[in-house]
């Protein structure tokens, strides 16, 4: 019986391995596959850029991906610099995501850093959250409610006195 095996090319289509076995992929044969696995499924990516132009611009949702500009309404402006807080909402999101992880006081495992071009945020979330979570949804929404959370902090943003930046931060 024929074994399983694969030749492995590189982008110049040059061949860097041959007869790999198929199982050499498999996360419960290899771990450094595991490890990649369970890093993808932790972490997240933001768009502080993408964000930072919603704002100033009025965005308010994005419906759908070829009109990202059908809802752009001028009251919904607000003069936030998101990129220049960068550091600050790294810091803060980590702490929210953080807070009251681990009962015995360890380390949460939550890590959010600013990447070198300071657009984006790389958000990881602790494993426990993951490894107890019955969907993938949980990267998503504590990601998304840490960001809020961060962002209302920093700009001093009240519902009492500015209900439509509110609005606009939900959507971002």
């Amino acid at each position: 019986m024929k074994k399983d095996v694969v030749d492995i090319y590189n982008d110049e289509n040059e061949c860097i391995a041959k007869n790999i076995p198929v199982k050499a992929f498999s996360p419960l044969y290899n771990p450094y596959i595991a490890k990649m696995i369970r890093f993808m499924k932790r972490t997240a990516f933001v768009s502080l850029e993408q964000l930072h132009d919603n704002y100033n611009k009025g965005r308010y949702g994005e419906m759908t991906t070829l009109r990202k500009d059908e809802i752009q309404l001028e009251q919904y402006v607000r003069k936030w610099n998101i990129l220049k807080a960068a550091p600050e909402i790294a810091e803060k999101m980590c702490e929210i995501i953080s807070l009251n992880e681990n009962f015995n006081g360890g380390d949460g495992g939550a890590d959010v850093k600013v990447l070198p071009d300071g657009k984006l945020l790389m958000v990881k979330l602790p494993e426990r959250r993951i490894d107890l979570a019955a969907s993938s949804a949980p990267l998503f929404t504590i990601t998304g409610v840490a960001l809020a959370q961060a962002i209302t902090e920093i700009f001093d943003v009240d519902i009492d006195k500015d209900p439509d930046g509110c609005a606009l931060i939900k959507t971002g």
